[in-house]
């Protein structure tokens, strides 16, 4: 297939003929190792192809040049690397922007420049300042795809995600789930209340443990474990031959098998949005946001802003405590409609009062209120909630409390849902 033919493929798939999502995921497995760096910014990309041993020469904001010694991961719009710094801390995670997600913070159409600066700035002294991830330095490196711009940070282990895989039955203890979910309210309390920001990508591989190994270590740990590349493969479009390198996060270093140390920081602001900005009916604004944690005011078109954070949050609790998700497989892959149903059978009707102010409401109710998708017949939340975590063997009590926390968070009216200094004040927290 010519480099023309795959880029006509792509457009297709991400036009209908493939869910946007899983294209993404097909043509990386098909074509790439990882990000797909032969793409073009005039494909939508544009990855910088670094290498281990590169020198960004450019000097950063603070003066700085940093050397690759490690990819780290990569996502849709960014590559993150481990360099060191020719200034202190020695080692930092360097985000590198792809050319069209850059080119978008330059013309002020994304957020995450603004949004990061904020979240470092505002106010350090915050409780939650703690566990979010301010920026270190600010620079642009340049690539034959164009301009990049790149953010550094502190250099963080793989996220809460990865972590819960490791774990026996890959879930965490009520104690630890409760130390997770605090320790991101506080992140989400600095952010809405603070910063004027809505994260709106609260999921847990967003979520990160911070990596407190010192210098020496991990050198010693890159010296036992080199950075890996994989094949070389021909570029579609310049027959050059390209070596991508292996994602290689960092371990868990220190971190106790209790994980009674664990600390973790909300990172990623690349979608976060300014309170004010916010336009609910730009439905581009909020298109982003998995299917899955997307609230009633997204799929029915309500005005909505921090509540949206809150209810991820519901999902995220349950998340820990078992590896599963609220909604069955098939509410995943279809339509919203199913999703509501399920909200309704959890939590009740919604409120006509909420309704009013939806634009989407006819698509999914009649004029007198009653819904048009199907009744789907499951228990409500708090009976669903406490009888799955007893099977995994939580208490009762347990069970109850972390199913009165989620009834909270996930309040099918925004208005009533708790902010999240009031969520911190809630029972099921008080003893961490």
């Amino acid at each position: 297939m010519t480099h023309f033919e795959v880029n006509e493929h792509f457009r297709w798939a991400q036009n209908g003929g493939r869910q946007p999502g899983r294209v993404k995921v097909w043509f990386r497995r098909r074509f790439f190792d990882e990000e797909p760096v032969m793409f073009v910014p005039e494909d939508g990309f544009g990855y910088n192809p670094l290498s281990i041993g590169d020198r960004l020469t450019e000097r950063s904001q603070k003066g700085h040049v940093y050397e690759v010694v490690r990819k780290l991961g990569y996502g849709d719009s960014s590559s993150t690397w481990l360099v060191r710094s020719d200034g202190e801390p020695r080692f930092l995670a360097l985000k590198v922007m792809i050319v069209n997600a850059s080119l978008r913070n330059f013309d002020n159409e994304d957020h995450e420049l603004r949004s990061t600066f904020v979240v470092t700035k505002k106010n350090p002294k915050h409780p939650g300042y703690a566990h979010c991830l301010p920026m270190r330095d600010f620079t642009v490196c340049t690539s034959y795809h164009g301009l990049h711009m790149a953010l550094a940070f502190d250099v963080m282990a793989s996220g809460v995600y990865s972590l819960q895989k490791t774990l026996p039955y890959k879930v965490f203890t009520p104690r630890n789930a409760r130390r997770i979910v605090k320790q991101v309210l506080l992140a989400l309390q600095y952010m809405h209340e603070e910063c004027g920001l809505v994260h709106t990508d609260l999921r847990l591989s967003n979520i990160m443990v911070p990596v407190t190994a010192s210098d020496t270590r991990i050198n010693k740990y890159l010296a036992q474990n080199p950075a890996k590349t994989y094949k070389p493969r021909v570029d579609l479009k310049t027959k050059k031959l390209i070596t991508t390198v292996k994602s290689q996060p960092l371990p868990h270093f220190g971190l106790n098998p209790s994980l009674n140390n664990l600390s973790i920081k909300l990172c990623d602001y690349g979608k976060a949005i300014p309170i004010q900005k916010i336009d609910h009916r730009n439905q581009d604004q909020c298109s982003h946001i998995l299917p899955i944690l997307r609230a009633p005011e997204i799929i029915l078109g309500h005005p909505w802003s921090t509540p949206v954070d809150i209810w991820s949050v519901g999902f995220l609790v349950f998340k820990l405590l078992t590896d599963n998700v609220l909604y069955p497989l098939h509410a995943l892959i279809t339509a919203d409609r199913y999703k509501l149903a399920h909200m309704v059978n959890y939590m009740g009707a919604f409120p006509q009062r909420f309704l009013a102010k939806c634009t989407m409401r006819n698509s999914y109710f009649d004029p007198e209120g009653n819904p048009t998708f199907p009744n789907i017949n499951i228990s409500p939340l708090k009976e669903h909630v406490t009888f799955i975590l007893g099977a995994k063997g939580v208490s009762t009590k347990e069970a109850r409390s972390v199913a009165a926390f989620m009834e909270r968070c996930l309040a099918l009216d925004p208005a009533a849902r708790p902010s999240a200094t009031e969520l911190l004040r809630h029972e099921w927290l008080c003893d961490i």
